[in-house]
């Protein structure tokens, strides 16, 4: 993935004349390249980071939230209002909605959810 600058040439050099005190010593092109490096080497990190953390932890042992509802014979806002009353606690990764399974098995017993996410 490329920076285009070309678009806003104007913007770029307005912003790196006002109260600059480097603009003697940096040329337009010289600041592109800093800042191309710089996006280079950060976002593939960034990037990475963000995908590790939404990875799903296999040791979880996660139900979808269409698995519990059927699991427990209930609806999907049932499983909401469980939620909000602290029955059943759900883990969101990437954008999907998961129950632990002792969860569920603990909400089965008559046990209350452990809010330890």
């Amino acid at each position: 993935m490329s920076l285009k600058t070309e678009p806003y040439p104007n913007t770029f050099t307005r912003m790196l004349n006002l109260n600059n005190k480097y603009k003697d010593k940096y040329s337009l092109k010289e600041v592109e390249k800093i800042i191309k490096d710089v996006v280079n080497s950060c976002v593939p990190k960034i990037v990475t980071e963000i995908l590790e953390q939404q990875k799903i932890d296999p040791e979880l042992d996660l139900l979808s939230r269409n698995e519990v509802s059927k699991i427990l014979n209930v609806s999907y806002p049932t499983l909401h209002n469980y939620k909000h009353n602290k029955k059943l606690i759900p883990i969101k990764r990437n954008g999907k909605v998961y129950y632990k399974k002792q969860d569920v098995k603990n909400y089965l017993n008559g046990k209350e959810a452990q809010n330890d996410r």
